[in-house]
């Protein structure tokens, strides 16, 4: 009897249970899909709204995430023009051949390079709810679409729960076309003195987008826009060209002060934090392509063209950052293998460039470590090949490099490689890691100082960037000052470890920071902090050196209001020296 009781007992609690998440299903089902374009939704970090083509209901959701819009799968295939890629039900992505696509990519050298040695690149479906989206910012050219959000071209609203829709609109056929008579150097304005001006060669076929009485307004088939005297050019009855993707040759404008690099990384499910605000920071660096090891040349992407559309409209440069997969078995003896295999070589720098161009980068930085010594000019020669088509396609190159010393100085070569590169970034922090037999400052100013001077001995002040950590490490010792614990933390962690011990942090004029140490039971504790004012330090050395600007590992880390000691210092003409809070 008791056995039949708690029988009938646990059957009402399973079937109340089951009643209860059918109903909470079908209330989630009408707010979200039976919703259809009657209104916007968000959960977690998903935006969800209506998707409009050509201001008409779809049935569909489009979907914003932190910058990028994404449309269901079906979406793309029912609306825009899928004929220039395949798209992989089973692998759940888009793969691009751009062998057997119709591209430009700056220049005929550059397109036939990418095309003969890329293979095939892919675009990764994202699973949203158990449902497959593309990503629209990255798609819109190749599907012929463009797209805009309550009115506004693109994704710009930095609160994504403003938007109420997306709508498409396929993009128009009709084009007046033209040819350059003779060489001739366009304006990028006819109302400022601006240095953009553009160079057509004569017999250049070229968009006319606009006239007066005296200028056309000129499209080049790479893209850049510009004003030539209508003189130069005869309008003709040409078609458009029918390409199915086109990336104009950027061109580099340079710096007016000094710069600040920024690095970011997505989270594990590939997604990018919001694009930055600019206070502080000229380029942005996201950790987007890395090689596959033993991938035969293949390059892994997490490049996201609306984290670069939007770090675009807020003023920042994207500098894509490429690494080797350093932390992967193998990645060491799969590197020198790239090098040393023109094929996998050449196929993996495509890659890297094709990737960039479909997220719409400044330029690319080369994060290669765990290289052996004997693969150094095969990282030199690498690092030469993939200059020479950044050269073309007006992308900046720079390299983030170990601090010289005779060990490292084999693998980077900075002297042999400093014409290749823009900058380097140089990795002025890990002092001392989570392996050093002692404690100390991850970057304490005689290092980072004897670095730079270090550094100044291959290559120009103006292609040097100092690294800054926005991180430290608190440390556990014996009397002895051996590592007995230590642990990596950022910026907030350290100052509430701080606090909570009840220590004082002292100035330390010799370390260019904060210390702080108290007891824990028989060992002491200890730790060099960063701040304001070390940061501070560091970006008066930067003037001292008169060396380009820094860069800083990794943004996110840092405590509120590091970011404007940049801003006031390299933009404003503040004097480091006027940073001195107590911590």
């Amino acid at each position: 009897m008791r056995h039949c009781i708690l029988r009938e007992h646990y059957t009402r609690i399973t079937c109340t249970f089951f009643c209860a998440l059918i109903i909470c299903f079908l209330i989630f089902c009408d707010f979200s899909f039976a919703s259809g374009v009657n209104g916007s939704f968000r959960l977690d970090e998903y935006n969800f709204v209506p998707l409009l083509y050509r201001g008409e209901e779809t049935g569909y959701q489009a979907c914003t995430i932190k910058g990028s819009a994404y449309i269901p799968v079906e979406a793309m295939e029912e609306y825009g023009d899928c004929g220039s890629f395949e798209i992989d039900d089973e692998g759940h992505r888009v793969v691009f051949t751009p062998a057997e696509m119709d591209i430009f990519t700056g220049d005929d050298e550059t397109t036939d390079f990418i095309q003969k040695y890329c293979g095939s690149c892919s675009l990764s479906f994202k699973n949203i709810y158990n449902r497959y989206y593309v990503s629209l910012n990255v798609m819109k050219d190749f599907i012929r679409l463009s797209y805009n959000t309550d009115g506004t071209a693109g994704l710009s609203n930095d609160d994504e729960t403003d938007i109420t829709y997306v709508d498409m609109e396929p993009l128009s056929d009709e084009q007046r076309m033209g040819r350059t008579v003779r060489k001739t150097v366009g304006a990028g304005s006819l109302f400022s003195s601006a240095d953009d001006s553009v160079t057509v060669r004569k017999d250049q076929q070229v968009y006319i987008l606009g006239e007066t009485p005296s200028f056309y307004k000129i499209r080049t088939i790479s893209g850049q826009v510009c004003y030539v005297n209508r003189e130069d050019v005869n309008e003709t009855m040409e078609e458009a060209p029918d390409y199915d993707f086109i990336f104009a040759a950027k061109q580099k404008k340079g710096f007016r002060t000094k710069i600040n690099l920024v690095w970011t990384s997505p989270n594990s499910n590939g997604i990018s934090s919001l694009a930055p605000d600019a206070a502080g920071i000229d380029v942005v660096s996201p950790v987007w392509l890395s090689q596959q090891v033993e991938g035969g040349g293949n390059v892994t992407s997490f490049c996201d063209r609306g984290y670069t559309d939007l770090a675009h409209e807020r003023g920042l440069q994207v500098w894509v950052t490429l690494n080797n997969d350093m932390t992967t078995t193998g990645s060491t003896n799969y590197t020198g293998k790239v090098f040393a295999d023109s094929s996998l070589r050449r196929k993996t720098i495509a890659q890297y460039l094709f990737y960039a161009m479909m997220a719409d980068a400044d330029g690319l930085c080369i994060d290669y470590e765990d290289v052996r010594s004997s693969d150094g000019d095969g990282l030199t020669l690498f690092t030469s090949e993939l200059s020479y088509y950044c050269e073309r396609l007006g992308l900046y190159l720079s390299s983030a490099v170990y601090v010289p010393s005779s060990w490292n100085y084999s693998i980077y070569q900075y002297d042999l490689v400093s014409d290749s590169l823009d900058y380097f970034c140089v990795m002025t922090y890990d002092e001392h890691f989570n392996g050093s037999l002692y404690a100390g400052s991850v970057s304490s100013e005689p290092f980072y100082t004897e670095m730079i001077e270090e550094m100044l001995k291959y290559t120009s002040a103006d292609k040097v960037l100092m690294g800054i950590p926005f991180y430290t490490r608190i440390w556990t010792v014996d009397d002895q000052n051996r590592r007995q614990g230590v642990q990596a933390v950022i910026m907030s962690t350290a100052r509430e470890r701080v606090k909570n011990a009840g220590a004082a942090a002292e100035w330390s004029s010799e370390d260019g920071q904060y210390f702080a140490s108290w007891k824990d039971g028989d060992l002491t504790v200890k730790v060099w902090l960063e701040d304001a004012r070390s940061i501070a330090e560091r970006l008066s050395n930067v003037y001292y050196y008169d060396i380009a600007g820094s860069c800083c590992w990794r943004y996110g880390q840092q405590e509120e209001g590091v970011m404007d000691v940049f801003e006031e210092i390299y933009k404003n003409g503040i004097s480091p020296g006027a940073f001195t809070d107590p911590y």
